[in-house]
């Protein structure tokens, strides 16, 4: 049993044949048992389901709770274990119904469509699309994020180019500030001759 951040089991006694385990990742140790029983975050419903292993979920707040309802939904645990009304017994039978075989063939089959699935690079491609990369361009180069504002304008422009116009007195200093999107400054908060900038993803 994995104590976690809340330090559980400390300052009592535990029985034999439970073994109290620190910190440990969890793609070592769910490979090592039959199921697993956790809170339901996000991450840790994903790898013991990316793993194969039939899940009990005890949720506690937040989206735990639809964890454990899609988990007993695709039939690879039981119903959620809501934290306020567990019982030894209730945990038990969760257990069980976990341990049955038609909840030990949905985990399998989940984990092998998972396999198939590219998580990763999908996340980054949807993060990218729903950027406003148009607001966040530098309007002399493009390919370049904008950092800084020309005051009484709509010009945006990145660190490189206002430090150019800055050289050249095109601008002065109090000419520019910086550039906020959605309440984000989109820079280091470091000097304007320090200012780092980064290229943009290309348009589709």
């Amino acid at each position: 049993m994995d104590r976690g951040w809340g330090g559980l089991g400390a300052g009592t006694s535990v029985p034999e044949n439970i073994f109290m385990l620190g910190n440990c990742p969890h793609d070592w140790l769910f490979k090592r048992v039959s199921a697993v029983v956790h809170h339901g975050g996000a991450g840790t419903t994903a790898i013991g389901l990316r793993l194969g292993r039939p899940t009990v979920i005890v949720p506690f707040f937040g989206d735990q709770a639809f964890w454990a309802r899609m988990v007993n939904a695709a039939g690879a645990g039981p119903e959620p274990q809501p934290f306020k009304t567990l019982t030894a017994e209730k945990l038990a039978e969760a257990i069980k119904v976990a341990l049955a075989p038609e909840a030990t063939t949905k985990a399998a089959a989940l984990a092998k469509a998972m396999e198939k699935e590219e998580g990763a690079p999908t996340a980054a491609k949807s993060f990218h699309r729903m950027l406003p990369l148009r607001k966040m361009r530098c309007a002399i180069f493009p390919k370049k994020l904008a950092v800084w504002k020309v005051r009484r304008t709509n010009i945006v422009i990145s660190s490189y180019v206002a430090i150019v116009l800055l050289e050249h007195k095109a601008l002065k200093a109090r000419d520019i500030k910086p550039y906020l999107l959605f309440g984000v400054v989109l820079m280091i908060d470091v000097p304007i001759g320090n200012s780092m900038s980064m290229t943009a993803p290309s348009s589709p």
